[in-house]
């Protein structure tokens, strides 16, 4: 549990940026300050964040997809909370220029009270279960997707689609008259008749 006093603060009213961004797009989260990595209260309330917002850890990131960052700055005990939007500009290079945008909202929070699970409950709590974790290490070429379901991906030689063998329909195949022309038809059908 965690008790946070809020100060400086400024509603997305007053704010007035040029664009806001998509609904469903998460933001990347940015922690600044030593704070996070050795205070024992501030890394719980980084882990608490993280939670917020449903961030894993990446390496890597597509610029095109990220449309606001929240920055999260620790000074002490407290915690200043900045949300930017990010224009992408153009550059002299491939890369392009990226500028921040406040959006808001913009708060201080001090951290008050808190209260830490047990060192035991905690253990509990962040146990994964064994089978759970036997399902987590998948064999070579398969993954995850988003619903939790197993893909695996199959890799093949080329395949010529010239000598593919296909099954043969007679209901597809031409009849002999079916080469001949509706002229040699009609003509054949003027013999058969007799006055």
């Amino acid at each position: 549990m965690y008790e946070f006093g809020v100060s400086n603060i400024k509603t997305m009213d007053d704010f007035k940026p040029s664009k806001f961004p998509n609904y469903c797009n998460s933001p990347c989260v940015v922690f600044q300050g030593d704070g996070f990595d050795h205070n024992p209260k501030l890394v719980d309330v980084k882990s608490l964040f993280l939670d917020m917002f449903q961030h894993a850890p990446s390496e890597k990131l597509n610029l095109t997809g990220l449309e606001h960052v929240v920055v999260l700055t620790a000074k002490g005990e407290k915690v200043a909370f900045r949300h930017y939007g990010i224009l992408l500009k153009k550059s002299g290079s491939k890369v392009p220029r990226v500028v921040l945008e406040e959006l808001g909202p913009r708060f201080d929070l001090e951290l008050r009270r808190n209260r830490s699970a047990a060192p035991d409950v905690a253990r509990e709590a962040a146990r994964v279960p064994k089978q759970q974790a036997a399902s987590a290490k998948l064999g070579k070429n398969l993954e995850r997707n988003a619903m939790g379901d197993t893909v695996g991906r199959v890799h093949m030689q080329a395949q010529s689609l010239d000598q593919l063998q296909t099954r043969k329909v007679k209901g597809l195949k031409r009849s002999r008259d079916a080469g001949e022309g509706d002229a040699a038809k009609r003509a054949r059908g003027a013999g058969d008749e007799s006055p």
